[in-house]
């Protein structure tokens, strides 16, 4: 996710839809602040949509490990059962 701040015109296209263990479904905010993320300083944030509430939270918040199988089986579980919608390509 760092290095997304890379290219601050396309950052919004790139992430709107990705999964990270919450998904990311508006996309991105400026804010009035900037913050640090490692080496870098950005004022982008991300808009997410948990259980049906919109938050909107620094980039470094998103965690990088890997999806779990358990993870990865809940997900196509609430696609199964209506609680997501299906994803598409």
């Amino acid at each position: 996710m760092e290095s997304l701040t890379d290219d601050i015109e396309r950052i919004h296209e790139k992430v709107v839809g990705s999964f990270v263990r919450i998904r990311i479904s508006s996309g991105t905010s400026k804010v009035a602040e900037p913050y640090k993320i490692g080496t870098r300083t950005t004022d982008i944030k991300l808009e997410i949509l948990n259980l049906n509430r919109k938050e909107v939270i620094p980039i470094d918040e998103i965690s990088n490990q890997e999806f779990s199988e358990d993870e990865c089986k809940r997900l196509r579980q609430s696609i199964k059962y209506g609680l997501s919608k299906r994803l598409t390509v």
